[in-house]
Formats: C-alpha cells, sequence, structure tokens
C-alpha cells in the first residue's frame, strides 16, 4: 500500500463511530457489579481452572450474592497461581485504572474491593465516564 492510500484509509477509519465488534457489555449493566463481574471474566475462570481451582464453568449472569462470593473464595486460593497470564495482567490493569486498586487480591481484601465496585455500579454516570475516559465520543 502507498503511504497515501494508508493515510485515507485511516482518515477513512477516523471518521467512523466507535464500534467495539467484541463486546461484554448488557444494556442491564453497563458496569462491573462486583468484583466477581471482573476476576471471574471467563477467560479468567478457564485459567483459574487449569490452575487447580475446582469449578471451570462459567459464572451464571444472574447469579445471586451468595453465589458470586462463593466463588470468589473459592478462587482466591488459585490466584497467586495464575498472577504472570495476560488475563490476570488485564485484570490488574483494570483494578488500578478504574478503581485505583493495586495490590493483590486476598482473603483480607476482597471484600472492600468487591464493595466499592459495587458503590460505583450503583452510580448512573460511572458507565459514561468509563467510555470517556476511553476516549469514547458516545459518551
Amino acid at each position: 500500500m502507498t503511504p497515501s492510500l494508508v493515510q485515507e484509509l485511516e482518515d477513512a477509519l477516523g471518521e467512523m463511530p466507535w464500534l467495539d465488534p467484541h463486546s461484554h457489555l448488557d444494556a442491564a449493566h453497563l458496569s462491573a457489579r462486583g468484583l466477581d463481574d471482573i476476576l471471574l471474566y471467563h477467560m479468567s475462570v478457564s485459567e483459574l481452572y487449569a490452575a487447580g481451582c475446582p469449578n471451570g464453568a462459567r459464572v451464571d449472569e444472574d447469579r445471586s450474592p451468595q453465589e458470586a462470593r462463593r466463588r470468589i473464595l473459592e478462587a482466591l486460593p488459585f490466584l497467586p497461581k495464575v498472577q504472570n497470564t495476560f488475563i490476570a495482567w488485564g485484570i490488574r490493569t483494570i483494578l488500578s485504572g478504574l478503581y485505583d486498586f493495586q495490590q493483590p487480591i486476598t482473603a483480607d481484601n476482597w471484600e472492600r474491593l468487591d464493595a466499592m465496585i459495587a458503590e460505583r455500579s450503583r452510580d448512573a454516570q460511572w458507565p459514561r465516564h468509563i467510555l470517556k475516559r476511553a476516549g469514547s465520543h458516545a459518551a
């Protein structure tokens, strides 16, 4: 491709609305409802299962708070075993960037983090804030 064609394509793409063809957005839950929505993303569950976590099933979208708690507690002992994976890096990036949380997730701090995420999810402006931070013009 010529440099002018590359520039023409980039300009045309830049004029298009922002799209995410691989999105986990759910109109009923535009942001994480709790730590389980982030920590137990299906790719993370697969890694935890490979590391020995007893449950490798996807977490149900309509899980109860009790089920979310049970699954987090079940995963906690296996987090150190997957800490050097790409998915774990992504989770740390989300927790740091959106929730200013930089520590490893442990039995001593996960409930505080979960409460922080749940509190933000109740803020109707939080999803819009996330989109703005991501550079979306739709926000």
